[in-house]
């Protein structure tokens, strides 16, 4: 009886030393090198995908190709074929032209000018290309930028 007495005061002994010496901190958690090796893959593909679609740049820069042009004195285009007049008439609107249509002696007059700079934002080397090669055509001043 008095070996197991002893034996419960022990085991009492070292409850209440184990109660009252302080709790070691709980080690924060570390992240595992596999799982820092995965979060820096998806952040630099992320980067990535950002740069290729143009995500991180300024939200002016919206098209890689940029034609500015200007016509400051009027331009006078003869054509026979009142399709062709018109097309073209409305193409020297939508891209902010003033345009005055007059048909007489068996054409159409296409006058148009566009004194202040206007721009073209495309999307490819070569629509810029041809945009640029229509305007010249047109008489305008053109500037290509990349």
């Amino acid at each position: 009886m008095f070996a197991d007495g002893l034996e419960i005061r022990r085991t009492l002994k070292l409850s209440v030393d184990e109660a009252l010496q302080p709790k070691p901190k709980p080690k924060p958690k570390q992240l595992n090198l596999d799982r820092l090796k995965m979060i820096r893959c998806l952040l630099m593909s992320f980067v990535i995908a950002m740069l290729a679609t143009g995500g991180l740049g300024s939200a002016n820069a919206s098209a890689e190709e940029i034609v500015r042009y200007r016509l400051p004195e009027w331009k006078r285009k003869h054509l026979h074929d009142s399709a062709k007049a018109t097309k073209i008439g409305d193409t020297l609107k939508k891209i902010g032209c003033e345009v005055e249509k007059a048909a007489h002696n068996g054409h159409i007059d296409v006058k148009y000018r566009c004194p202040e700079w206007k721009q073209l934002d495309l999307d490819t080397h070569e629509e810029a290309h041809k945009w640029e090669s229509w305007l010249k055509e047109f008489g305008f001043q053109t500037e290509h930028k990349h």
